[in-house]
């Protein structure tokens, strides 16, 4: 059976929007050049205001340390999908000069790529925005479930 719409789906959506959007722009500058594409960041905003309803919007109805919990859960999700969607998408552009020999290869590029994301990535000052604002997302959205109908 479908949910549905609450404000604090929406409130979770746009709060996790705003969340990937800070995010990818704190992470924009440290990717090398051609990497990132030119939508990075609203491409973020866009998935973190997907999982922000999906995932965020369902974990509601707790008290707000298992919604701090939840806006980490869905951060998470959002950094994963990131790393994920940012991978492909530059293995499809290295597919077309012809990096790749074999399907296996380009499987084994996502996973060069990834892991080459993920090594950037781990710094306080680039986590610092996901995990903060994951919390702080979490409790608001928390706060709107309470508030709103």
């Amino acid at each position: 059976m479908r949910e549905m719409p609450t404000g604090a789906k929406l409130v979770g959506a746009l709060l996790f929007a705003a969340v990937g959007y800070v995010s990818a722009r704190s992470f924009a500058p440290h990717i090398p050049d051609g990497q990132g594409g030119r939508w990075f960041a609203e491409s973020c905003a866009a998935l973190g205001l997907m999982l922000g309803w999906v995932v965020m919007g369902r974990l509601v109805g707790g008290d707000y340390k298992a919604a701090a919990r939840a806006g980490l859960v869905t951060s998470g999700w959002l950094f994963l999908w990131s790393v994920l969607l940012f991978s492909l998408r530059l293995m499809v552009m290295r597919s077309y000069g012809q990096w790749y020999k074999t399907p296996l290869d380009m499987l084994n590029g996502v996973y060069d790529i990834a892991v080459g994301y993920l090594q950037i990535s781990a710094r306080i000052e680039l986590l610092g925005p996901l995990v903060l604002g994951g919390m702080i997302a979490g409790v608001l959205t928390e706060y709107a479930s309470r508030r709103l109908p």
